[in-house]
């Protein structure tokens, strides 16, 4: 279930929070476009908008998310996790690529 979006402090914002199975969720999307010069169902090295959430960004996630929990006085666990996305312009298709628990 989807909590909220775009979840923003002055020091990091969070694309989107969700819960699933009693654990609140702070995900970092990472998208990139690429022309189908290959399968978009392959994933290659050059294919991996995942790369890009760095690990400095990921720590102003956390840090977010530790607001986000302390403003809503939710006692849960939570955790970051990471959606790459990579978009087909051409073929208007999308593959995505779920990580869990990334710090």
């Amino acid at each position: 279930m989807i909590l909220a979006t775009n979840f923003r402090k002055t020091y990091g914002e969070i694309d989107i929070i969700a819960a699933k199975n009693g654990t609140v969720r702070f995900v970092e999307v990472k998208s990139v476009t690429r022309e189908p010069s290959a399968d978009i169902s392959r994933v290659t090295d050059s294919y991996r908008p995942e790369e890009l959430a760095h690990e400095s960004k990921l720590r102003k996630v956390a840090r977010t998310a530790q607001v986000y929990m302390a403003e809503n006085h939710d006692p849960r666990d939570y955790q970051v996790d990471v959606v790459g996305v990579i978009l087909d312009p051409i073929n208007k298709q999308a593959r995505c690529r779920l990580f869990e628990q990334v710090l």
